[in-house]
């Protein structure tokens, strides 16, 4: 069994390794998004809503951009790098599975693969921005963005395995990134402080994300809630890429 998930595990790493798309968005299109929101983001201050603290901090309309823009960035190219993974391997998979491999070890170093491609995505996307513009709590950042690109990444595993093309899939992920996270920033969403912002799926990352941008005070709890919302679209998700690997046994008689 070990050898099985060692074995699942590196060909999903190798794999994503060979995602020139997903590298070309990680190296050009990430620091790009970043210069353009800087430039163009206002100098003024806005109110941000914390809401498991109940209060209102001032941030800067700037740095709430880039925050605002680095979770929609990242959530897109983990939801991407999740959906080729499942359209791509699925031949793979299925020879895999025919030959005796463990359905249950399969999923298991997939799914390890693109928890280790989140946080990999999360870092490098903090570690870019910090270097722009200082974050209080750079580290508390990256868990907080970790939550939000991990759900990205069930949400892509779900998209992969109900549509039929990656083009609907790419749609899918792309019109819900942006709706989720630019309708959070009170820059220019009136709905910002809205209740209906908290079943939101990057709702706890991005209160997580301003916190550790701009305070001292997080609520831990925030990071676990992002998980939940992660394991919860990854139980449909794996269901589904459960079902695709499952192989028809022959009939008795």
């Amino acid at each position: 069994m070990i050898a099985q998930y060692v074995t699942a595990l590196r060909l999903s790493l190798v794999e994503q390794r060979h995602n020139r798309f997903a590298m070309l968005l990680l190296g050009l299109y990430l620091p790009a998004w970043y210069a353009i929101i800087y430039s163009l983001s206002g100098t003024g201050s806005v109110g941000f809503k914390l809401r498991a603290l109940d209060v209102f901090v001032t941030v800067g309309q700037q740095r709430l951009g880039l925050i605002t823009g680095m979770l929609n960035a990242t959530t897109l190219i983990m939801g991407f790098v999740a959906l080729r993974a499942v359209r791509a391997s699925a031949p793979v998979d299925r020879r895999l599975v025919l030959c005796g491999h463990s359905r249950a070890m399969l999923i298991v170093g997939r799914l390890t693969a693109l928890a280790i491609a989140a946080t990999v995505v999360a870092a490098y996307a903090v570690i870019l921005l910090h270097g722009l513009t200082p974050l209080r709590h750079p580290a508390v950042a990256w868990v907080g963005v970790c939550g939000a690109v991990l759900t990205y990444a069930s949400i892509g595993v779900l998209v992969g395995v109900l549509t039929r093309g990656d083009l609907e899939g790419f749609f899918l992920i792309i019109m819900l990134s942006l709706v989720d996270t630019f309708l959070q920033d009170p820059i220019g969403s009136p709905a910002a402080n809205a209740r209906i912002v908290e079943y939101f799926p990057t709702f706890y990352p991005m209160q997580m994300t301003v916190a550790a941008a701009f305070t001292d005070r997080i609520a831990w709890w925030q990071a676990w809630a992002g998980l939940a919302w992660a394991a919860g679209v990854g139980i449909f998700g794996v269901a589904g890429f459960a079902e695709r690997t499952r192989t028809a046994r022959p009939r008795a008689g």
